[in-house]
């Protein structure tokens, strides 16, 4: 169970949006916020990752957006919250899984999966403000750390904003909707 003492706010992202809502998490100045099994990641004094924690009535709204549901996972439909569950779950299992606290907003989720893929998501109105590529730049840390020589993305060709971010962050482009980012350059 989460206790209590930390306000983050979510955007909602709906037609008649209501009061933000909260999540209160507790923080233990040592070791970053208390029920997670790994602390959180700052990487600026705007921007922190927070680890994953269940939480899909505030996540929920990023994935109502029909663009941004087909941006990153190119398909036509928005997510029940049953299909959100199932792909954190997912997510979270085989990989490590953040969400994106922007200036005290969560605003996205990230992901280093163990394979060495990199999934991000960031809601509509806190795209183009290089959260995504701070934040990449962040899982290259992670990777690093983790012993990863080569990190990967899989980008759908119509995405023009995710290709530019990834390709400004150093990623190349291996095929149609692969990007690599090489942290041993030895490697083959």
């Amino acid at each position: 169970m989460i206790s209590f003492n930390e306000t983050l706010s979510c955007p909602e992202q709906h037609e008649n949006p209501g009061p933000q809502e909260t999540v209160k998490l507790s923080k233990n100045p040592s070791s970053g916020f208390t029920g997670a099994e790994k602390p959180a990641r700052v990487i600026d004094g705007t921007l922190r990752l927070l680890p994953y924690f269940p939480c899909y009535e505030m996540t929920l709204g990023w994935y109502q957006d029909p663009e941004l549901c087909r941006q990153v996972d190119n398909i036509d439909h928005v997510y029940t919250p049953e299909l959100l569950k199932d792909m954190y779950t997912f997510l979270n299992d085989n990989g490590d899984c953040y969400y994106i606290e922007y200036r005290g907003v969560l605003v996205g989720d990230v992901t280093l999966r163990n394979n060495g893929e990199i999934c991000i998501v960031i809601c509509r109105e806190y795209q183009n403000r290089h959260i995504g590529r701070k934040c990449v730049a962040e899982m290259l840390r992670l990777a690093k750390e983790k012993g990863f020589g080569l990190v990967k993305a899989n980008i759908y060709s119509f995405n023009a904003q995710s290709r530019h971010m990834f390709l400004s962050a150093g990623f190349v482009r291996t095929d149609e909707e692969w990007y690599e980012y090489r942290l041993c350059p030895e490697l083959p």
